[in-house]
């Protein structure tokens, strides 16, 4: 009966920004300023003709379209029962546990941006993500409205934001966390300073490539990080990460190393 209830519910989505529905009746708009929030996986659902099946899981990488949605939602229940604000980094994802934290890289620059899923969506074509309207402006999308994107999920950072979810903390306690994982200009001066450890650096991506899926049979939070050297040529770094403390950068350089790349070693930035 009650997988009927929300199948039910789900027929009465209304739809934002492109691609974009909210799996729940959308209520009358309110302040973002209530702070509650919850675990929810959530039972299979159907829209559009298509069934997802919402999965707790420990590692998620995707390629497709990211898009992004705003004021039309601001202040409206997310599907975790958040209040969505379009000012935090946040994200809709039809099938990831809410809230998890995941990183939304950028194909064709290689920018990124760090988000905490806490809605359903988007189900239009291949879109795999929904950036709140900052999220989408970090990554540089906001005019464009879509772009082609990577979504790895976060194992560590996901399981901190649930615990907080699950002992009853809100929205701005999760949010504070992935501030600390998000570099931004303005916070780069004062954020706190997060930590990943660096494997190696190539010129050719296909090299990256190789030791990022090695290193990701034994380590979590393995990443590529494209970027150019001062003479302009392209360099890709492979780095794991992040953790908030030096001590724990130095506990995992150990795991790096024994995991094969033996020089290793610890980078810092603010968040």
């Amino acid at each position: 009966m009650r997988n009927l209830a929300i199948l039910l519910l789900a027929a009465l989505v209304g739809c934002g920004t492109p691609g974009k529905q909210t799996v729940g009746v959308p209520p009358s708009p309110r302040e973002p300023s209530d702070d509650r929030s919850s675990y929810k996986v959530g039972a299979p659902y159907r829209i559009g003709g298509r069934t997802y099946y919402p999965e707790a899981v420990d590692r998620h990488v995707e390629t497709g379209t990211a898009s992004w949605y705003g004021r039309r939602f601001h202040g409206r229940r997310t599907a975790n029962g958040e209040i969505f604000n379009m000012y935090a980094m946040t994200a809709a994802h039809r099938t990831l546990p809410m809230p998890s934290v995941v990183r939304v890289t950028r194909l064709d620059d290689g920018r990124s941006v760090i988000v905490r899923v806490n809605d359903r969506g988007p189900f239009k074509g291949n879109r795999i993500v929904d950036l709140s309207l900052r999220a989408a402006e970090k990554l540089g999308i906001r005019r464009r409205g879509i772009a082609k994107v990577r979504v790895e999920l976060l194992p560590g950072p996901s399981r901190s934001v649930a615990r907080i979810a699950k002992s009853r903390g809100g929205a701005g306690a999760q949010d504070r966390l992935v501030s600390r994982l998000t570099s931004s200009p303005g916070a780069a001066a004062s954020g706190p300073a997060v930590y990943y450890v660096q494997a190696g650096a190539f010129r050719a991506r296909a090299s990256a490539e190789r030791m990022a899926d090695g290193l990701k049979r034994r380590l979590d939070g393995v990443h590529i990080v494209p970027g150019r050297k001062a003479d302009g040529r392209m360099i890709y770094r492979v780095r794991v990460g992040p953790v908030g403390s030096r001590g724990e950068a130095e506990s995992l350089r150990s795991q790096v190393r024994r995991a094969g790349p033996r020089d290793a070693f610890v980078v810092t930035s603010k968040g």
